[in-house]
């Protein structure tokens, strides 16, 4: 498992605790209206590493793949979250995987809501790129459509800058350690 790899999961795994430490925090406030499950992902099956051989103890293990990382239901309503984070000035598009995208859009037209969740990790300055990623200091994700993202990915879009997802996307903010996914609820409930 290469070294980039690792970083990423870790960086992932972190931004997925904050999410369910939200959705604790939000269904503990909403009671029965608010509902949450985090689906296992193959990482959860394969994380205990060989100390030797810097394997996972499951070998030739194959995993299904999962609509989102988590589902969460609110007021009747279900949305599918894919998370997705990172540390770079730019947000790869390699990163998103065709199923993930496709099945998001799926559960939409069968009358369900996704999002993918992006969050931009660096808490420093970029000295490559000040004036843009100065902005997301680790305090601001975004709920992007699995349609914009086709799009772009259609398109041969490599990567995206921040201010491409902020635009195209629904800003959530953090308030100490929960974000405040109010707006997003309340926009899935209202959409028709």
């Amino acid at each position: 498992m290469s070294k980039s790899y690792k970083a990423r999961t870790k960086s992932g795994k972190a931004f997925e605790a904050e999410l369910l430490n939200t959705f604790r925090a939000y269904k503990q406030r909403l009671g029965d209206s608010f509902w949450f499950h985090r689906i296992p992902d193959s990482y959860d099956y394969a994380r205990n590493w060989c100390p030797k051989c810097k394997k996972g103890f499951v070998n030739n293990f194959l995993s299904i793949r999962n609509p989102s990382d988590l589902v969460l239901v609110y007021d009747g309503e279900p949305i599918f979250v894919e998370a997705k984070s990172s540390i770079s000035s730019r947000y790869r598009l390699e990163w998103v995987k065709p199923h993930q995208i496709s099945s998001l859009i799926e559960i939409k037209r069968a009358g369900g809501h996704g999002f993918f969740f992006i969050s931009y990790r660096a808490s420093l300055m970029s000295k490559r790129h000040p004036t843009e990623v100065r902005i997301y200091d680790n305090n601001k994700m975004w709920a992007v459509s699995p349609e914009y993202l086709k799009g772009k990915v259609d398109e041969g879009t490599a990567s995206l800058s921040w201010l491409e997802i902020a635009s195209n996307g629904i800003e959530i903010l953090r308030a100490g350690n929960v974000w405040e996914i109010d707006t997003l609820l309340r926009r899935v409930v209202e959409t028709p």
